[in-house]
């Protein structure tokens, strides 16, 4: 029963693993790339940061920006986040895109993401791009084919 029980955790911390390398390796990926969608710096999060619309942020503002964020994440309010404070809450953070990712993933909506449904998107992905059906990509595929 203890060994079916260290599967099962095993299982889950490789698919939560899994999913949040796949998240940050996409995320890393789209900015990298010329002409990346308007997310990340060069779209929300620079608008966000640029509090005064002048088309630059300033020292200052990333200042108060990170200030505020700060205080959000103290939730004990006393001026120092534990390692625990911060990890929960990053977790809290991206925790609901992970769901939406299991969700997709999870083409029969059982509950379960098989090995086969894990790699179907990636495959998808590679086919799309592998326009010329030579089951390789160059760097010059990965550039003009971003979805």
């Amino acid at each position: 029963m203890a060994v079916r029980n260290v599967e099962s955790i095993m299982k889950t911390k490789w698919i939560v693993g899994s999913a949040l390398l796949a998240l940050v390796a996409g995320t890393a990926l789209a900015a990298a790339q010329e002409g990346a969608p308007q997310g990340g710096w060069r779209g929300g999060f620079f608008r966000q940061l640029d509090t005064n619309k002048d088309g630059k942020v300033e020292r200052t503002e990333v200042q108060a920006w990170s200030e505020a964020r700060f205080k959000a994440l103290d939730a004990a309010g006393d001026g120092a986040l534990t390692k625990e404070q911060y990890v929960d809450a990053m977790i809290a953070q991206i925790r609901p895109r992970l769901e939406q990712r299991f969700d997709k993933l999870d083409a029969d909506k059982d509950g379960k993401v098989t090995a086969a449904e894990f790699e179907a998107p990636a495959l998808a992905r590679f086919d799309r791009r592998d326009t010329g059906k030579t089951g390789a990509l160059s760097i010059d595929d990965l550039k003009t084919h971003r979805n």
